[in-house]
């Protein structure tokens, strides 16, 4: 009996532990950029050690045809069933298995990829988790182009690869939007990416600044470029030319080598062979032999003969060497990773701008200056200065005393790293990054400040003797917001709204929006701080019930006042009542005990005149009782 009861249990408890067995996800969701690997993660139990002979793994991902990832069968691996698009691109990394870790890597992901993926595992039970993967291609480089079409009218173009398809922004100097004015075209290739080029003509003098933004609504990400028409025309040109003139100097300088090398091997074999030994002086014997037609005199040949082919060969090797600095010294060229910076306000940045070390570096032939320009400031401040590898304190502003550094131990890999903390709104502006090593050269880097509409503080009030209510929304950031107002339907209030900014100390705007209306009793409403520039926008919301709570406070508190003191004033007579009646009965007590004691049969004549009362009541009960029974019938 024992025997078929403990089988009966093992089998059981089988059956529970089958039906237990799950599968987990430690993400459900994975966002990885187009290119890069990933890899995705499911678990599973094991309880002990791994038997991979009863063990089975299978993904896939749910598109409008299923596609196989990747199998494993009974510890056996099957690619004979893998869709075409995973091929040579997945591996399950089989040494996590035996950690209860089903981790499939997927290398070069395309766009293609993204989607939901099943991760079904069957190991003494089956269960399967649901995995979604996001492909991001975010619009990293862009190629800008300037060129001057006559009258001082450029083009300025702007091309990047990304997805999803992004929208292309344009800025002037001024943060004025001229997106209206540029063309903008999008073409998508066998890689799904979108190929975005955007061309903007416009008329325009030197030395302006424009933006090209590349704003992806979709992950809420942009990528800037800054297209400087004086550097971007004159000083790549400048920069160009000099690497052409900077070729041309080294092509002429080697055959120019090699033909004065050649010349002077030539003359010396015919000095050579012209040369005979004789006893007499050599002044005399040249004398004798000279050419008729030869117009140099006697003096001009022993100065000729002075300098040896060797002594020829030194000055000619000091020429060239000469040469070559000043062309190495004309190759000499800055270099920007990053032409546009945004950060925020309040935070640390680093700028960078990068030089030809080759080789060692020589820290006291080295002199790098930084320096920050405004738009509408005609001087310049200086923001750090280092001189023959020596910083330089006296001549930085004020503005960057205690907060611009140079990181000095970049210095030797050829990087010139300005790194400012504690940014300000003031800080904005184009720097120019100048270099001095062996050759002179200089690149200018924008510094854009966002100071984001984070919190908004709101306020109600409620005018004297109208139903009218006062909304207030208040917050502080940069640049300049624009404050909407809405219902909760969405329909626009910013009509009778009035909006006034101001700046603080610190550059940031002061922006106060006020609204003025009777709204309705079960209305929402919200108001926001579109910030332009940004593309960025923070919302509060202001509900009626709040506004109905302030408007019947007092008539809330008037009526919780009056109520108990109504109560108060029923209850206390009536308590005063019984407490009276109470007090007599217990006077009264007494004098009833001594009529008894005088007179005992007092209490049964009582006692009979009640008995006989209470007959009479039920007699009268049951009588009334029966006569309403007939008139009911």
């Amino acid at each position: 009996m024992e025997k078929p009861l403990v089988l009966y249990m093992f089998l059981f408890y089988w059956h529970f532990l089958n039906a237990l067995f799950t599968v987990e996800a430690p993400r459900s969701l994975y966002t990885v950029e187009h290119g890069n690997n990933v890899t995705m993660e499911c678990t599973f139990p094991v309880n002990g050690k791994l038997k991979f002979k009863d063990l089975s793994v299978s993904w896939e991902k749910k598109d409008e045809l299923k596609k196989q990832v990747y199998v494993l069968l009974k510890g056996e691996e099957d690619f004979e069933s893998q869709h075409s698009d995973f091929k040579g691109r997945i591996k399950l990394l089989k040494e996590n298995l035996n950690l209860g870790q089903s981790l499939l890597q997927i290398t070069d992901v395309k766009l293609r990829d993204a989607g939901f993926y099943r991760c079904l595992i069957g190991y003494g039970g089956a269960d399967y988790k649901t995995i979604n993967l996001k492909v991001k291609a975010p619009y990293r480089t862009i190629t800008q182009g300037v060129v001057s079409t006559g009258n001082n009218e450029w083009k300025l173009t702007c091309q990047s690869e990304g997805y999803p398809q992004a929208e292309v922004i344009w800025q002037n100097g001024e943060y004025e939007d001229l997106t209206d004015k540029a063309n903008t075209s999008y073409e998508t290739g066998s890689d799904q990416l979108y190929r975005v080029t955007s061309t903007l003509t416009i008329k325009s003098r030197i030395d302006e600044i424009f933006y090209c933004i590349f704003w992806n609504k979709e992950l809420q990400e942009n990528t800037s470029a800054i297209l400087h028409i004086a550097d971007s025309a004159d000083g790549v040109l400048w920069t160009e030319s000099r690497r052409f003139v900077g070729a041309v100097l080294v092509v002429t300088a080697f055959f120019g080598s090699v033909l004065l090398l050649m010349l002077c091997i030539r003359k010396a074999r015919a000095n050579k062979d012209n040369r005979t030994p004789v006893a007499s002086s050599p002044t005399a014997n040249l004398s004798k032999n000279k050419d008729p037609h030869d117009c140099r005199d006697a003096s001009f040949e022993e100065e000729e003969l002075k300098y040896p082919p060797e002594k020829m060969f030194q000055i000619l090797t000091m020429l060239l060497l000469e040469m070559q600095l000043c062309v190495v010294s004309a190759l000499f060229t800055v270099e920007v990773p990053q032409q546009l910076y945004v950060v925020q306000y309040g935070s640390n940045v680093t700028m960078e701008c990068r030089f030809p070390v080759n080789g060692s570096l020589n820290l006291g032939l080295l002199t790098v200056v930084w320096e920050q320009k405004r738009q509408g400031q005609l001087k310049s401040k200086e923001v750090y200065t280092l001189r023959n590898g020596k910083a330089f304190p006296p001549s930085q502003h004020h503005d960057y005393i205690g907060r611009a550094a140079l990181l000095h131990s970049e210095l030797k890999l050829g990087r010139a790293i300005l790194q400012i903390t504690s940014v300000k709104i003031t800080d904005a502006g184009s720097y120019l990054c100048l270099i001095d090593y062996r050759g002179v050269d200089y690149k200018y880097i924008t510094l854009k400040v966002k100071a984001s509409y984070k919190r908004i503080n709101t306020q109600v009030m409620r005018i004297p003797g109208e139903d009218k209510f006062v909304f207030i929304c208040q917050s502080e950031g940069y640049p300049l917001a624009e404050v909407f107002w809405q219902n909760e339907k969405n329909f626009s209030l910013s009509g009778s709204a009035n909006t006034t900014y101001t700046l603080t100390a610190d550059g940031l705007y002061n922006v106060t929006s006020i609204l003025m209306f009777k709204p309705n009793i079960s209305g929402n409403y919200s108001c926001v701080f579109w910030n332009k520039e940004l593309n960025g926008e923070t919302s509060a919301y202001i509900s009626t019930l709040a506004l109905m709570s302030t408007q019947y406070s007092g008539r809330k508190s008037m009526i919780l006042f009056i109520i108990p003191t109504c109560v108060m004033v029923a209850v206390l007579p009536s308590a005063l009542i019984i407490f009276q009646k109470r007090k007599s009965f217990k006077n009264g007590q007494p004098k009833k005990d001594r009529k008894r004691k005088l007179n005992p049969s007092l209490k049964d004549e009582n006692r009979d005149d009640f008995n006989s009362q209470t007959e009479a009541l039920y007699l009268s009960t049951v009588t009334a009782s029966r006569d309403s029974g007939s008139v009911g019938l």
